[in-house]
């Protein structure tokens, strides 16, 4: 009947041109002629093409596809209450007789329905979270008697002309109105829904979106559509159930298995699913199941990546892709046969009719592009969910097919699709070679994701975001590129990026950018250009910047030794009360004063930080504060100091307060105590701390006799590597083996201490290995290590050194060049060390004359070796513990 009532109009046209120039004819021939007939004809005729072309632009309308159990068996709309909320795309549940459980979007739901100005409704949610069943049960309640228009979200589909089609169909079919059900929309339909006249919706029609929250930002948005929505529709979110929901559960003995896991936040709909009969399809057990799950993953995999708004997959598109991800699931190389009959018995197989045990996986769907298989939607829900032993990444089969397959601007479309579902390593396999086309956005995610495993390869990333035109990430990449550079050993190349960031002219990444570039100047000794690029960022006026750059110099000019140049920048970066850069340049301040020996500035210094409440320096300062009553002997001043730092629980000065409590503990005689509070540092995370407690742990046992644990603990110290603790504990562990007559052992560490080119610990080892080579006789290697030290600047080591050499000349039988050592030693009037240099002075002139008289005693007849008296006593070949060790 409806090609009947299509075609009627068009043959009564037709036949009454016909008559009409039949008539004419025999008027003609008869001579009898009428030329009013003309015209009834030529009428006819016009009427007949008008009547023609109508039908044609009529049917030139695109033909909106929609699912099968949507429509009658004419193609046309059901109404919503006589659809199925299966139909809708909600899962079945596995409590089948169970009522719907309400929402806390319920109520504005059924307020935007009652109401109908906003006939444009998008509730978001993560998969799982009863969007689509939240959604469906308030359009029945609601919107039961409109038609349900559910279209098959294939290419080349405008939503807009949905819109008109829909009120069409509304108006033929008498209904109050249509729905428009968009179930999680995809990325490239919801960049269409721009197109839709919102403003002059046609009356009665509606859209109802619901939109999956997993998508993250979508790269197709513009800011032009989110305005647009922002306007007109009513945007709501779907979390996981709240204690209401989750008391209306608890009193429903339908769901009373849900009981155990209801206390927890949960997404509803993943209470609820029938997880079993997807998680069986999925299961590999044979040959034949290893085809089904293959079918499945390939019909998954595309519509995850929603190729299909692309491309329909086609029975041929499967056929050519089976066989590569049939190989993948088996673990089969490429050459590998893959048998025929295997795909079409697992087509058949997924595309059968659903029932009891069994969904209905792949369903076969047709629009105006084509006929192509969707998945059942549970099957990418559980691809796609976290921790799932059956859900799997995306195949590297579709990338290369995409790859292969698509245009540029389709790559850069499903590339942007796969970056809204958070798929970033498929995003950058299809961007890989078209780079240039991502918008910034997509190239900052991107490389800010791949930057957390492999900053290398960000890189290129980020190089080609900074060749774009953005006002605020184009100098941001190109900043951040000269980090990334640098930190990987490329400091010229890193120059070159901060140099295009400062060019960029940006207010705040500018001057940073020239932060870095002195930064960058100093690491590779170029003091000068290092100092004029901080004082860039200082006249550049970004109050940040600015800030960290007056600290900058400032540390510049401490590590040359110019005092006077940073304090000037010190007190200037104090000056400018920036809240992070001021506490630090007090810090340094007081540090500065606590090496000249001011302690009453320095402590001054430690307290306006301490008083900042700085997150990081005020803590720094309650150790520094403690070391400055340590140093004057006011330990229980300074164990108050170290304890607050306890109380404080910051990670960082933790161990620094343990090693230093230890240190108080050792001095008081509390050699439990001091042990505690070493081993609970010597274990931390800590380096500095870590090394310096496992050494300090070495010497407290040494001293107190377990030389097997202080072994143990000095190895420990030397592991960590530390540059000031290493070179210690090794010389520490020398003096250890030497006592236990381990002289070989020794000699090695002292010159592994020695070669550590440590300023105190290289030299206290040389002056140790060279006692211990006189006390072996080996007084070649003694000389060179003495006279290595004998010119040192610090009179310590130089006085040591001296006495050494007298040593030596003792040992060697020659009294006057001893004495000539013994005795500039003796003249510096070192208060500890010119004591020693006269004692062994007296020592040695003692031996002399015992060495005299028992040549004479040899002449007159007596035998020396008969009188204990007249044998030397041998000369330790090391100090006793802490005798020797320098104390500063």
């Amino acid at each position: 009947m409806a090609n009947l009532a299509q075609t009627l109009p068009r043959a009564i046209s037709v036949a009454a041109g016909a008559v009409a120039v039949g008539v004419s004819i025999n008027q003609v021939l008869t001579d009898r002629w009428n030329w009013w007939w003309l015209g009834v004809a030529l009428g006819c005729a016009i009427s007949a093409e008008a009547l023609n072309q109508w039908r044609m632009r009529r049917d030139q309308r695109p033909h909106h596809a929609l699912y099968e159990s949507t429509t009658d068996s004419r193609g046309v709309p059901k109404r919503l209450d006589d659809v199925t909320l299966g139909s809708l795309g909600v899962h079945s549940s596995r409590f089948d007789h169970a009522p719907y459980a309400p929402r806390d979007v319920d109520t504005r739901l059924g307020a935007a329905f009652r109401d109908a100005r906003t006939r444009v409704v998008m509730l978001s949610g993560d998969r799982l979270s009863g969007t689509t069943r939240t959604l469906a049960q308030a359009a029945k309640n609601h919107l039961g008697d409109h038609l349900l228009v559910a279209p098959v979200q294939s290419p080349g589909v405008s939503i807009a002309d949905l819109v008109d089609q829909a009120a069409l169909w509304a108006r033929r079919r008498k209904a109050p109105g249509a729905v428009i059900w968009l179930e999680r929309i995809s990325a490239a339909w919801q960049n269409g829904l721009a197109a839709v006249p919102f403003a002059t919706l046609p009356a009665g029609v509606w859209l109802l979106i619901t939109v999956d929250a997993a998508q993250g930002e979508n790269p197709h948005d513009s800011p032009q559509l989110d305005a647009v929505l922002r306007k007109h529709a009513l945007r709501l979110s779907l979390g996981p159930i709240g204690k209401p929901e989750r008391d209306h559960l608890a009193g429903r003995a339908e769901y009373a298995d849900l009981l155990p896991v209801l206390p927890e936040a949960q997404l509803l709909g993943r209470l609820l699913v029938r997880w079993e009969q997807v998680r069986e399809a999925l299961t590999i057990s044979d040959e034949e199941s290893m085809d089904r799950v293959a079918l499945l993953r390939l019909v998954s995999d595309w519509a995850r990546l929603q190729l299909d708004t692309h491309r329909l997959l086609d029975r041929e598109s499967v056929r050519r892709l089976f066989p590569r991800y049939r190989r993948e699931v088996a673990g089969l190389r490429t050459a590998d046969p893959v048998r025929v009959t295997g795909f079409k018995a697992a087509l058949k197989w997924a595309t059968a009719r659903p029932g009891h045990l069994r969904p209905r996986l792949v369903e076969r769907v047709t629009s105006a592009s084509g006929t192509g298989y969707v998945p059942y939607p549970l099957l990418t829900a559980l691809a796609d969910t976290k921790g799932e032993p059956l859900g799997w990444q995306m195949s590297t089969v579709l990338q290369d097919y995409c790859i292969s397959s698509f245009t540029a601007a389709q790559r850069r479309d499903i590339a942007y699709t796969a970056l809204s579902r958070k798929d970033h390593s498929s995003a950058l396999v299809l961007l890989a070679d078209i780079r240039d086309q991502a918008s910034p956005m997509v190239l900052y995610r991107l490389a800010t994701w791949l930057e957390e495993s492999d900053e290398v390869a960000a890189i290129p990333w980020y190089q080609q975001l900074a060749r774009l035109d953005h006002e605020l990430l184009t100098p941001f990449a190109a900043w951040h590129t000269g980090i990334l550079l640098r930190r990987h050993g490329s400091n010229e190349e890193a120059r070159r990026w901060f140099r295009a960031a400062v060019d960029t002219g940006h207010p705040s990444w500018a001057p940073h950018a020239m932060c870095e570039l002195g930064m960058t100047a100093e690491t590779d000794g170029d003091v000068d250009d290092a100092s004029r690029w901080y004082r860039r960022a200082v006249d550049a006026g970004d109050p940040d910047h600015k800030a960290n750059a007056l600290h900058y110099l400032g540390n510049l000019m401490r590590d040359q030794g110019d005092e006077a140049a940073a304090r000037h920048w010190y007190h200037l970066s104090v000056q400018n009360g920036h809240s992070d850069n001021a506490p630090r340049s007090m810090f340094c301040l007081g540090r500065l004063d606590r090496a000249a020996g001011d302690i009453e500035s320095a402590r001054r210094w430690f307290r306006r930080v301490f008083e900042s409440g700085h997150p990081d320096e005020a803590n720094n300062a309650l150790i520094d504060l403690g070391r400055l009553d340590m140093d004057e002997g006011e330990l229980e001043a300074a164990r108050e100091w170290f304890e607050r730092a306890l109380a404080t629980e910051d990670e960082r000065i933790l161990p620094y307060a343990h090693v230093n409590l230890g240190q108080i503990s050792r001095s008081e005689g509390d050699v439990e105590a001091a042990r505690e509070w070493f081993a609970g540092a010597a274990v931390c995370d800590n380096k500095n701390a870590a090394s310096c407690a496992a050494a300090d742990l070495g010497l407290l046992e040494y001293r107190h006799g377990d030389w097997v644990r202080a072994q143990e603990w000095y190895e420990r110290a030397i592991r960590l590597g530390h540059p000031e603790y290493s070179p210690r504990a090794m010389n520490d562990l020398g003096v250890l083996l030497g006592r236990q007559g381990r002289l070989a052992e020794a000699a090695e560490w002292y010159g592994r201490a020695i070669a550590s080119g440590h300023q105190d610990w290289a030299n206290q080892a040389a002056l140790n290995l060279a006692d211990l080579r006189i006390a072996v006789g080996d007084h070649t290697v003694a000389e060179g290590l003495l006279t290595a030290v004998v010119d040192h600047p610090d009179p310590d080591y130089q006085l040591r050194a001296m006495i050494g050499m007298g040593d030596l000349e003792a040992g060697r039988g020659r009294p006057p060049e001893a004495e000539r050592w013994y005795q500039r030693a003796i003249e510096s009037g070192h208060p500890k060390l010119a004591p020693r240099a006269k004692k062994a002075l007296e020592e040695m002139r003692r031996r002399v004359r015992e060495t005299q008289d028992a040549a004479r005693y040899a002449e007159k007849g007596y035998r020396s070796q008969d009188d204990p008296d007249f044998t030397p006593e041998p000369r330790p070949a090391h100090p006793a513990p802490g005798e020797d060790r320098k104390t500063r």
